[in-house]
């Protein structure tokens, strides 16, 4: 629409009642302006030298006041989904306290259970060929309907998905106008959305296998006893193509060269029964793997994730390079934010997975990271003492930063009751011990047979929670956050993790 975002916000105290006109009479005449339908494409080369397409990632640019639009319709559509439980528990993609790391969490401690109990896990993680490019639109409204939303409704995505066009745009000169006839807008607010509609059905087939999907990632896995080994095979396979199949009648197609597999258990028997495990997609046969990217986690068999910590490790330092020859033209506080944002954050995602996880030779590498930082920070000559550095900069260490994330975790499940099934694995002392009120607030540790459980979201949660002062408990989320820093900074918790 040729409107800059910036132009918007400028004008907004101005333009407000204009484009909520615009909004309610798109609303109540179920139409989607045609102006905001067509999307610019600029394409970024993925490294310097791009001589193919598949160099390229396509940028989609969308008119500004179309993602307003969009917005409204997303906020009521969800409000309609959740409120009346309408999206299946185990997707986590776009949804309100949902995340890769709940996702991973709940995953991880399914997996950590079966293995305490001796049992071998099958995983099978899909990948879907653009499967947001695919979806039909016809079959998009007939969805919204079985989930019960009006006609208008209805109507009024028809005409957002229908008609619409893109342009390529390089050096200011456009392509021709292509139109597509399938999918959701790329960039879009409400195409996430969507997509989750559109493929909730999909896992719904599965009757024995769990499952967790991320929009379009998605991992079924099945536990048994390594005596079960065929009968496990030949469940996992039939409703794995049974899910295939369920996808495909939603034209959506899982790639099977790029789907993987992954066997979780104890290291004798996993190693005894790998030879004889054949998982199939149709009539290919899927790869095994010892180690996978999974959810942007790079996920190992024995869930140690010391491919995760090389990864991230690797890229830390390299971005500390990058700003070793700048230290001196830089004040102290600028490298402080500099080294938070851009250095020791690639160690914050997904840390309440892989934190209680990771040996002590992983934890003293992620923690030489920190180390590195201070010496940049303070012009700190290497081998002399750093530690008394990490307060000077009003840091926790990184044991203490994944403590104080994994509390905050449990704070915002506790507070919004999502998502459920992690609120689930939370059981209370009094609840089940009908203990008095001295126990009140502290977490039941599930009973388990071996030191690997210890691992799992169920005993870690329990173990960060029952280490908590009792006068957090009252808090708002932020008051709980800058308590529970303070705290630590003063070494008053115990941290095991």
């Amino acid at each position: 629409d040729g409107i800059g975002i910036d132009m918007v916000k400028i004008c907004c105290p101005f333009i407000v009642p204009y484009i909520t006109h615009i909004i309610n009479q798109c609303l109540s005449f179920s139409v989607f302006p045609s102006a905001w339908k067509i999307a610019h494409v600029i394409p970024i080369p993925k490294n310097k030298n791009p001589t193919q397409y598949k160099d390229l990632r396509p940028i989609s640019i969308l008119p500004t006041l179309s993602k307003i639009l969009e917005k409204v319709m997303k906020l009521q559509m969800y409000e309609y989904l959740e409120g009346n439980n309408l999206l299946s528990t185990y997707q986590s993609g776009f949804r309100k306290n949902h995340s890769c790391t709940t996702a991973l969490l709940n995953v991880t401690n399914d997996i950590f259970h079966a293995t305490d109990a001796g049992m071998l896990t099958i995983m099978v993680m899909l990948d879907f060929s653009k499967a947001f490019d695919t979806i039909s639109h016809r079959l998009m409204n007939s969805i919204l309907l079985y989930y019960g939303f009006e006609s208008s409704a209805v109507e009024l995505i028809s005409c957002y998905l229908s008609c619409r066009s893109q342009r390529v745009v390089v050096n200011n000169v456009k392509s021709s106008v292509n139109n597509l006839v399938s999918g959701v807008p790329q960039g879009s607010v409400l195409g996430p959305l969507l997509y989750v509609i559109y493929s909730n059905y999909i896992c719904s087939t599965l009757t024995k296998c769990k499952y967790h999907q991320y929009a379009d990632d998605t991992q079924i896995y099945y536990s048994f006893r390594p005596d079960q080994l065929h009968f496990a095979m030949e469940i996992v396979n039939r409703e794995l193509n049974g899910l295939v199949n369920a996808a495909f009648d939603h034209n959506l197609h899982i790639n099977s060269s790029k789907s993987s597999v992954m066997i979780f258990g104890r290291d004798q028997v996993r190693a005894s029964t790998i030879p004889f495990i054949k998982i199939k997609i149709q009539d290919t046969e899927l790869t095994i793997t010892d180690v996978a990217k999974n959810l942007g986690l790079h996920l190992d068999y024995r869930l140690k994730f010391k491919e995760h910590i090389n990864c991230s490790v690797g890229k830390a330092f390299a971005t500390l390079k990058r700003l070793y020859p700048n230290r001196h033209i830089l004040s102290v506080q600028t490298k402080i934010y500099l080294s938070d944002a851009l250095i020791l954050s690639h160690f914050n995602y997904c840390d309440a997975v892989y934190g209680a996880c990771i040996d002590s030779t992983s934890i003293a590498r992620i923690q030489r990271v920190q180390n590195a930082c201070l010496r940049f920070i303070y012009g700190i000559r290497r081998g002399d003492h750093i530690s008394h550095k990490i307060r000077e900069a009003g840091w926790l260490n990184m044991s203490e930063r994944r403590f104080l994330h994994t509390a905050v975790l449990y704070r915002k499940i506790i507070d919004t009751k999502t998502p459920s099934y992690l609120l689930d694995r939370l059981r209370y002392r009094t609840d089940i011990h009908n203990l008095n009120l001295r126990h009140r607030g502290l977490l039941d540790i599930p009973l388990h047979a071996t030191e690997n459980f210890k691992k799992s979201f169920s005993y870690n949660i329990a173990n960060v929670v029952n280490s908590l002062s009792p006068n957090l408990t009252s808090l708002n989320l932020n008051m709980f956050k800058k308590k529970l820093k303070s705290e630590l900074l003063q070494f008053r918790i115990s941290i095991m993790m």
